[in-house]
């Protein structure tokens, strides 16, 4: 989804692009409270991946 936007971009127009992109699949949020609970759901998932030494999952998890 991400690996489409030219890296010609000015960042500023880029970060926009991406934003918007990214806000189409759900990955947007109006509180901040809500980003550090996806974060730490994220890290949650990532541990239990190295918990469980599960590299593919792990890079998943890391995006």
């Amino acid at each position: 989804m991400l690996a489409s936007l030219p890296r010609s971009l000015p960042a500023l127009l880029r970060a926009f692009s991406m934003q918007a992109r990214v806000a189409r699949v759900g990955f947007d949020w109006k509180d901040p409270c809500d980003v550090e609970k996806k974060v730490e759901e994220e890290w949650q998932e990532f541990k239990e991946a190295w918990k469980n030494a599960d590299q593919k999952r792990m890079e998943e998890e890391l995006g």
